[in-house]
């Protein structure tokens, strides 16, 4: 039995500026913390909820508990998806079924990357036509870890078709469904 999967935003703020973002966070009032509880109560029972932001990191932890434990008395599974923010919040990460984390916010080669929380963790990244350049050295200095690549929403064909050649492994499933497979052979036929 497979269990339904929702995303619940739980703020709007964020620690991070990033270019590619999905969210526009920085341009968002922030989601009342009443609001939140509400959704959390209405959560479909046995749901997989993956509790996204701005940065989930940012609520305090007692915020953070209360939200979880709406979420697993409807039998929740309970994913954050953060900046590894959460992970300055401990007593949080053990009360969470998994993390999805983004590692880097433009893949610079000295962020400090938290391997702690390995076996919760699924560790992504999202490359934009700017910062592509930077993936094999990234990908090199964490290669003790799996690190999952999605593109950016407005990454170029180029973009997306460098990422199919050379880091399929790694490729998010999104990213490659935005990859129209018929223009890429035509396009591979001609080279």
């Amino acid at each position: 039995m497979s269990l339904d999967s929702y995303c619940m935003p739980v703020t709007y703020r964020c620690n991070w500026f990033c270019s590619y973002c999905i969210v526009d966070t920085h341009n968002k009032p922030d989601i009342p913390f009443d609001q939140v509880l509400e959704k959390a109560r209405n959560a479909p029972i046995g749901s997989k909820v993956s509790l996204t932001g701005g940065e989930p990191g940012i609520l305090k932890a007692n915020q953070l508990r209360e939200i979880i434990s709406i979420l697993r008395d409807r039998n929740c599974k309970v994913q954050i998806n953060s900046n590894g923010t959460i992970f300055k919040k401990p007593q949080i990460v053990d009360l969470v079924d998994s993390i999805l984390y983004h590692v880097s916010e433009d893949l610079d080669i000295n962020t400090k990357v938290v391997k702690k929380y390995k076996d919760k963790t699924t560790f992504t990244v999202v490359v934009t036509d700017s910062n592509i350049e930077r993936l094999p050295a990234f990908l090199d200095k964490h290669n003790d870890i799996d690190i999952k690549i999605q593109a950016d929403q407005d990454a170029s064909y180029s973009t997306r078709i460098k990422l199919f050649r050379e880091y399929r492994d790694h490729i998010e499933a999104d990213t490659l469904a935005v990859i129209d497979v018929k223009e890429y052979q035509k396009k591979t036929i001609k080279l």
